[in-house]
């Protein structure tokens, strides 16, 4: 997909200036690619996160994608196109999985977006699979309780929920109940699912006897 020549060409200048002309160019670059029309993804911001930029610019960018989810929320403005700002921003921090969070923003950045994205809607944030991985870097007990919760209880919104299903998942749901002893709903589930596993892998290592004919 082509990206707009403008913001090529701030983010070419940016790292040349000081921080308060880089902060007064960036205000021109747009986070939803201005020359596509045909879709709405964003990926102006994704090239903002995967950059080597800071974390002064990033958050700057990411409080311009906080602005637009507000706006559509309270119906000030409608989506540029089919997609919510909050599910491209959704898919945008599942994708970020891919190259590991704490490799692209801070920790305080990073937990401060999880946070924010718990806030602004319901259901799962990342798909399953990248729960533990999207877990990892945080290190708020409030944040990770809740983000945890979320993946494992909430509802599919876009990605599938955690489930036990290798006994990499085991450990986790292991680990999650240490760590959140005293919250019974998610007890329940986790000890269950993992109960449900371990049925699941007996029925594969059990070999039928030999059926002999007279």
């Amino acid at each position: 997909m082509k990206r707009s020549p403008y913001n090529k060409l701030i983010l070419q200048l940016i790292p040349k200036l000081p921080q308060e002309e880089a902060e007064s160019l960036f205000a021109y670059y747009d986070i939803n690619n201005p020359i596509i029309n045909t879709s709405t993804d964003y990926n102006a911001l994704e090239d903002i996160l995967l950059s080597d930029l800071g974390d002064f610019l990033k958050r700057k960018a990411l409080e311009k994608m906080h602005v637009r989810i507000e706006l559509e929320q309270a119906e000030q403005v409608g989506p540029d196109q089919e997609v919510l700002a909050v599910e491209s921003y959704r898919r945008l921090l599942n994708m970020m999985q891919v190259w590991r969070p704490e490799e692209r923003l801070s920790p305080d950045l990073y937990e401060e977006e999880i946070k924010y994205i718990l806030g602004v809607t319901d259901g799962t944030i990342v798909e399953g699979y990248y729960t533990d991985r999207a877990l990892a870097p945080l290190k708020g007990a409030e944040t990770r309780h809740a983000f945890a919760k979320r993946q494992i209880l909430g509802e599919r919104v876009n990605f599938y929920k955690f489930a036990v299903d290798c006994d990499e998942h085991v450990d986790l749901a292991r680990r999650l109940l240490a760590e959140f002893p005293d919250d019974v709903e998610l007890r329940d589930y986790l000890e269950q699912q993992v109960k449900e596993y371990k049925i699941r892998q007996k029925e594969k290592k059990y070999t039928p006897p030999p059926i002999l004919f007279p």
